[in-house]
Order: C-alpha cells, then structure tokens, then sequence
C-alpha cells in the first residue's frame, strides 16, 4: 500500500515552503530590515560599542555572522564569533581583528539555496564610526567556497582612505541549481596584518529561494529497548541557535541584547514517528507507551504490526525553550528495511551481527565499532569471522576471558540464547557482552541481529 510505503522510511527528500509565492524573492540587508546583537566573546577581542556577533534579519530566516577565525559548527556555520559588525545609519561597517582577516557567514536555513547577490563596499571608514587603528595595505573582499577554501570571487579595495568614496562591487549570480547553497563565506582582508581591517557595506542585495530538495537520513539516535508509540527522528535545520538573548552590560559599560558565542548551537528539529497508540488530543506525543510497538534494533526502528506515520516539524525548540517556526514538507521516500529475524528464528548455522544495541558491531578484535562485520556458526556451536574464531579461556573459573583463535579445534562451543550468544560452563552462563567497547563477558550483554535485508523505495 503506497500510503504504509511511505510511512515506514528511513529516507526523506524534503522541500522547505516558506510561503506559496516565494520560489523566488529579492531581499535587501540593511540596518533597517533587521538588528545586529552583540557576542560575549573571546577575551582576546577589543569589544567596541554598537558592535555584534551576529545580525538577523526581521522577518525570514537570514543571519549574518562574523568571527576573527573561521572554525565552523557541524552544520558549516561560524563557530567562535566576533563583535565585527555593527549598523550604522544607512549602512554596515564590517571588519576583521589585529592579526586576522574577518569571517563572515551568511545562511538560510536548509531547503533554501541563494541565486544571487550584489555587495556594494567602500574603503573609507572613519574614526568616529571605528575608533581602531586601521591601514594594512590594500584590503580585499572574498567570497570563499564552503568552508572558506577557494577563492570564487574578489574584488580589491584598495588602501584605507577616508577621502576616497569610490564604491567597489562584490556580485555573484547562480548558474546552476547546486553552485550556491544555503550558505555563503566572505573573508576581508589585507596585505598587512598588525593593524585592524574595516569597510563599510553601502548595499547588500541578496536573491533565494526556497525550492531546494534535500534528503534526510532518519535513524535511531538512542536506543529504546521498552516499547514506545511515539518516538523523535532529530535533524540539523543549518539554522543558527544563539542560546539566551539578555540586555547586559558590557565591558565597555555600555548595554546591549547580547548572546555568549560559547552557548551557540546548530537549531534541531525533529520529525514524529508514531502508530495509533501515539496520538492524543489529536498530537503525536513522545513516549507515550498505549501500544509500545516502536523499538530499536541496532541502526534500525523495530516496528511490530500497526500503522505508523511521520510528521515533519512545523517548529524547532532552540534553547530556553523558544520555539522557531519551520515550514517543510515530504516531497519522496526511500525506505531502507531490514528484515531482522526474531529471537526464535535465530540460531546456529545462521550468519548474524554481534551489535551493542546501539548501532555498533563487533568486529575480530573484539571492539564495537559502527563496520558491519557478520559471523558465522555452524550446527556445534563453533563462531567465526573470516579465520578468527571465538574462544573462552579460564571457563571453570569464575573469570572467564573472551578470545580469538585462528585454528577451529580450539574454538569453544556457544549456543543461541534469545537474541544473545553464550557459553555455559558448569553452573554459570557467561554471555558476550559488550564492556567499555570491547567484547567480554561482563557489561551490557551483545544482541545478535539478523543479516538477511532487503530494501524498497518509493517516490
């Protein structure tokens, strides 16, 4: 049934919708269409008044972030941020530290991809609106590829001067639909360090839209082992999450909303899945357990008979419990099954993994690592991989030691215990476990999982 197809996946191609007629949108940033916040910032940093970290616009999901280095999140945004931008009246001054150049990211969130943008700069900031020695040569204006890597384009600003009012242009239009992203990196420079780096930004033109498909893996992050109706699949929005936003005083006396760039994080969101037993009130509620048929089975969900749904998140909680409206919707499935065989139906002569649980499977080593490794047995009970078989040294003891050997006379003998392999000796069982990551007979005991998979899709 193609509803239940879609219902059951593990793969969604998904396209962000921030309103019906935006596939297209020019928008202008500029100190009257959103507010610069200040950053609690490295110690190193000369924090000057009416400077931030950070700039967000007022209405859409755009943020602009500054830093002296360009260390970047998971999600590829500025990690360490700066005090480097600051809204003056009808413009920006931007600017980069004694030592280095400055670093700027400019992001929307994912399903959204810039098709263009025009900067428009001048090399002539003066002391009032930046009270830093500034000089170093010529500056010049990057944009980076991802990461800040190459060079895509460039223009030279010359040397500081604050007589010269000639305006130098920074431009870009998309070609393609993956040559932009959502996500842009700029670096101003110049040829010497040792002296501050600042220009003004006159205008800033940016072209998106939000019609860029892309595809989210949904597998356990944690594991359940009690049965659940309800359970959250997390994903990264690529979207910013400064932390708390309070009106504090900074070291200059001065007071301003600011953010501590320690407490910044990459925005989560989560898609729902639950069966029948999961709705109340008409909502998804996480861990509900009426029905308990959702669980985990290494990197998969184990999902007992029922009907299951998803939802995509119509909103991300960001710290402080602030909730972050979204706008996404499933444009595709792929689902990825495996049909693992129930503890019964396990048993020797099979082939199967030794997992933790938790998505990791023990390998020859005996370490838990995520590489699939499948073992093998055969009808006495012998368990090998390749040429390396499993041993019990020191059984009469009560210390038993879980070892390999590569000669099959000197494997032990294990049998099949549910989803858990062990082997007895005399009036005790030592089951494989796994014990700081490494297999043994002591911690939380190895679950054995099927190696027989298939997979569908559906679009």
């Amino acid at each position: 049934m193609k509803t239940r197809r879609l219902l059951l996946m593990t793969m969604l191609a998904l396209l962000a919708s921030f309103h019906a007629t935006l596939l297209a949108q020019t928008v202008n940033i500029s100190p009257k269409t959103g507010n610069v916040i200040s950053a609690v910032s490295t110690s190193s940093e000369n924090h000057m008044d009416g400077y931030g970290g950070a700039w967000l616009h007022n209405q859409i999901p755009l943020t602009w972030l500054t830093a002296d280095e360009n260390t970047l999140t998971d999600a590829g945004l500025l990690k360490t941020h700066a005090n480097n931008i600051s809204a003056k009246t009808d413009k920006f001054v931007i600017c980069g530290g004694q030592s280095n150049d400055g670093y700027f990211t400019l992001s929307l969130p994912k399903g959204y991809r810039f098709t263009g943008y025009k900067m428009v700069l001048t090399n002539n900031v003066t002391s009032a609106d930046f009270s830093l020695s500034l000089g170093g040569g010529n500056y010049t204006m990057f944009e980076k590829s991802a990461g800040f890597g190459s060079t895509i384009v460039s223009t030279n600003l010359g040397q500081h001067n604050t007589s010269n009012n000639t305006e130098y242009t920074l431009q870009r239009t998309s070609t393609g639909a993956s040559d932009m992203g959502n996500i842009l990196y700029f670096q101003l420079g110049r040829g010497n360090k040792g002296t501050y780096v600042a220009v003004y930004v006159k205008s800033f033109e940016i072209t998106f839209e939000c019609a860029d498909p892309f595809t989210e893996t949904l597998a356990p992050s944690s594991t359940i082992t009690t049965g659940v109706d309800c359970v959250n699949l997390p994903f990264t929005t690529e979207r910013i999450d400064l932390g708390a936003v309070t009106w504090s005083k900074g070291d200059k006396g001065s007071y301003a909303n600011r953010y501590n760039y320690e407490n910044i994080r990459d925005l989560q969101a989560n898609f729902a899945l639950y069966d029948e037993g999961g709705i109340e009130n008409g909502s998804a509620v996480t861990n509900k357990t009426t029905n308990g048929h959702i669980t985990t089975i290494g990197n998969y969900y184990g999902l007992k008979n029922d009907t299951y749904y998803i939802e995509v998140p119509t909103d991300a909680t960001a710290q402080g419990g602030i909730n972050i409206p979204l706008g996404y919707r499933i444009t595709g499935a792929k689902i990825h099954y495996a049909n693992y065989a129930p503890s019964s139906a396990i048993k020797l002569g099979d082939s199967f993994y030794i997992t933790d649980g938790k998505g990791n499977y023990m390998n020859a080593k005996l370490k838990f690592t995520s590489t699939p490794v499948v073992w093998n047995s055969d009808a006495n009970g012998k368990v090998w991989t390749e040429n390396t078989y499993l041993r019990v040294n020191n059984l009469i003891v009560n210390n038993p030691r879980l070892t390999t050997t590569n000669n099959s006379n000197d494997a032990s003998s294990f049998k099949v215990e549910e989803t858990n392999l062990y082997c007895q000796g005399w009036s005790k069982n030592f089951y494989i476990s796994n014990n700081n990551g490494s297999g043994s007979f002591s911690g939380t005991r190895a679950v054995l999982v099927s190696t027989v998979k298939a997979e569908a899709s559906s679009y």
